[in-house]
């Protein structure tokens, strides 16, 4: 079935994120657990925050590897989407991470029992590796 953009809009709730090399092995990206959601807006916003089910709070002050590592498994944007046949594109305006803003994460979609399925090039694996993102209405 194919998705039309009546089909995103509204919340979604993380399922999963994983890394998938061409074998099928599949690398979790947040944990075994992650957390987040996701929210295609009519006027074309998205918001999305996911996080990672390891993350704990760290000791007061904090230290910079405390602080890395809870940053580490937080991930957050807001800004623009649009979506062409089964591909969804998101212009970042706003990241937890300055590096993305102005970029586009671009990632095919389809639909899996009930799950809705993103998957895209991850930067920092080759291109054969695959970022999987699972969605399921809450």
């Amino acid at each position: 079935m194919a998705v039309v953009e009546r089909d995103l809009l509204g919340r979604w709730d993380l399922v999963d994120t994983y890394l998938e090399a061409p074998d099928g092995e599949r690398t979790p990206l947040l944990g075994e657990n992650p957390r987040g959601l996701i929210h295609y807006g009519a006027d074309h916003t998205v918001i999305a925050m996911l996080a990672g089910s390891d993350r704990s709070l760290p000791e007061d002050p904090v230290p910079d590897a405390a602080a890395a590592r809870a940053w580490a498994g937080f991930f957050a944007y807001q800004g623009t989407w649009a979506l062409t046949g089964s591909r969804v594109r998101h212009t970042i305006h706003l990241s937890h991470d300055p590096r993305l803003i102005g970029a586009t994460l671009e990632r095919d979609i389809v639909w899996e029992h009930g799950v809705l399925k993103f998957s895209g090039p991850h930067p920092n694996s080759g291109p054969d590796h695959r970022v999987i993102i699972l969605w399921r209405r809450p």
